[in-house]
């Protein structure tokens, strides 16, 4: 039978250019080799894996008039649809169309490709989204909405370091079988034995210490074990308080509820699946979150990271 050359992408038989087919695994593996490679090009800030950001105003395959958007695309003017297939994602400073390479500061080699083409003959295409830096100073965060009698999830804690208060959330309560600790930001409550606050019946009080249990930078193969590793780090900042009297706490996060089952992501069951998915959260200063998940595992240049 003569295969078709005009359509690759509608050939039975040339499944690796059927991008539907990736799995998070093939993105994953496909990011993880070419990290270094697309994070040396001018102007790139950082990867992720996702799904195909497509320009709000660009029409869907059945609308019978087509409309295909220009100019600079970010998370503000794309939106993942239904078709959107998996794809490498690459942030960039700034916004260059390919005509206008040979006009700005950047060379033909920092131009990035639209596909990556993988040694077992994959390909996984690569998504451009421009993320420029935040020039604006951030605002002061709202007063927290302090507990009268009692602390649980979505709650302060303050810790006062070299003579400033700094002031995180509480996640949730976890226990080790024996003691009861409250989840919080590593880099707000500081090293093991160091004693951390809330405020209770409108009086600055001692909750706990921060414990010696706490992550801090890992390789993301030894969260993920089993997924490719060799270039990416996970920030966790993840910290622990060792709670002082558990009478004054509650299991219950505030404006959720008691949280369920912890979900047990592993290499077996974590897809692309989670895109679009919808998330909420409380914190003590932003209040109620709301957000949909639109991309995984990013990972930041440190170059970027510290000029950003």
């Amino acid at each position: 039978m003569p295969r078709p050359s005009s359509d690759l992408t509608k050939d039975p038989l040339n499944i690796s250019s059927d991008y539907n087919a990736l799995s998070l695994f093939d993105v994953l593996k496909a990011r993880d080799l070419y990290h270094l490679h697309l994070a040396e090009r001018k102007g790139v800030i950082g990867t992720a894996v996702g799904r195909y950001l497509i320009r709000k105003e660009d029409s869907w395959p059945h609308d019978k008039i087509k409309r295909k958007g220009t100019g600079p695309k970010t998370l503000q003017t794309t939106e993942v649809r239904s078709y959107s297939w998996p794809c490498v994602i690459a942030f960039v400073e700034k916004w260059v169309d390919p005509d206008d390479f040979d006009d700005s500061t950047l060379r033909r080699h920092d131009f990035l490709p639209d596909r990556l083409r993988m040694p077992d003959g994959k390909i996984v295409p690569v998504c451009v989204i421009e993320a420029p830096p935040d020039l604006k100073a951030p605002e002061r965060p709202a007063h927290p909405r302090l507990p009268k009698n009692f602390i649980g999830g979505g709650y302060p804690v303050y810790a006062d370091v070299q003579g400033e208060e700094h002031v995180a959330s509480i996640g949730c309560l976890v226990t080790d079988g024996h003691s009861t600790y409250a989840v919080t930001n590593r880099h707000v409550a500081g090293g093991p034995g160091e004693t951390l606050y809330s405020i209770l019946e409108g009086t600055k009080i001692p909750i706990g210490v921060t414990s010696a249990h706490q992550i801090g930078r890992v390789r993301f193969g030894e969260v993920y074990e089993g997924w490719p590793d060799s270039n990416v780090w996970l920030n966790a900042d993840i910290g622990l308080i060792e709670i002082e009297d558990k009478t004054r706490w509650t299991p219950q996060i505030y404006s959720i509820g008691v949280a369920g089952p912890l979900a047990d992501f592993s290499t077996q069951n974590l897809s692309l699946d989670l895109i679009n998915c919808d998330v909420r959260a409380y914190g003590c200063s932003s209040r109620e979150m709301y957000g949909r998940i639109w991309l995984c595992f990013i990972a930041i240049n440190r170059w970027a990271a510290s000029n950003t």
